[in-house]
């Protein structure tokens, strides 16, 4: 009986580690590897393409998609709350989109948390004065292609990829806020 605990014992820490070491690989990736001080744009396979998308807002917990923003510069962001570089991201866009959005800037969030309870959480440590949706399943992710949190795609006026943004440094906001007046300026 001894010898069948102590099995469980070992197996139950080596559980542990293999958690930890995934937990460890996700904030690795979540963080980005290279020079934090420049980002670099990102090639994609939905620059120049119209996109779409539906999940459930966050906080009414009804279908929502981007059609209520036709016509708008829309930054669409995919984030999860145990990404910081995301926890970063937020108020930068808020602040963006207090200064530019009466010019036809929106922000749409995508949570790609698994679980709704923990993305809302993180919504209320890290408030957004956008939309936020909950990619349920994480089906937008995958259609997508997201593999790099956070990632970003800022549409045209017509719903047309035309910048992609994955990570967060200092230099996404100047490249970000440039690309989005650019586009306004339209």
């Amino acid at each position: 009986m001894s010898e069948v605990l102590n099995q469980a014992t070992i197996m139950s820490a080596a559980i542990r580690r293999i958690f930890l070491s995934a937990v460890l690989l996700l904030s690795l990736a979540c963080v980005h590897s290279g020079d934090h001080s420049r980002s670099t744009p990102m090639p994609s396979p939905w620059l120049g393409k119209e996109i779409s998308l539906t999940a459930i807002d966050l906080r009414t917990e009804k279908p929502r998609g981007l059609d209520g923003f036709a016509g708008d510069v829309v930054l669409v962001d995919f984030s999860a709350s145990w990404c910081l570089p995301c926890k970063e991201a937020t108020p930068f866009y808020n602040q963006l989109l207090s200064t530019l959005g009466e010019r036809g800037f929106s922000v749409v969030g995508v949570s790609v948390d698994i679980d709704r309870e923990v993305a809302l959480r993180g919504l209320t440590e890290v408030p957004a004065s956008f939309p936020v949706l909950w990619d349920r399943g994480q089906v937008n992710v995958s259609r997508f292609d997201i593999t790099e949190m956070p990632t970003a795609f800022l549409l045209d006026r017509n719903g047309v990829v035309a910048h992609v943004y994955c990570g967060f440094f200092e230099s996404t906001k100047i490249r970000l806020k440039r690309d989005v007046e650019a586009l306004l300026g339209q």
